[in-house]
């Protein structure tokens, strides 16, 4: 399946099931804002991401945080 030109938010994004998705959402083309409590680990998995070629950005976010939650998703809408 082909994504190109859309927007994908995973959290969870730094291992696991969130890794993952942020991982094959970006292989079929869509831009990923990752997002993760774990900045280290997101970041080097946004890097892995990039340096294969996929498009993501990395949001250290604390998802119990809502008024950061909703600011995040906001950022990324008005993109």
């Amino acid at each position: 399946f082909d994504i190109r030109g859309n927007v994908a938010i995973v959290t969870g994004a730094a291992s696991g099931l969130g890794l993952a998705m942020a991982e094959v959402l970006a292989d079929h083309g869509a831009s990923v804002a990752m997002a993760d409590i774990d900045a280290v680990r997101l970041r080097e998995a946004a890097a892995r991401i990039g340096a294969a070629g996929g498009r993501v950005e990395p949001h250290p976010l604390d998802v119990t945080d809502t008024p950061a939650l909703r600011a995040f998703v906001e950022g990324v809408a008005a993109r």
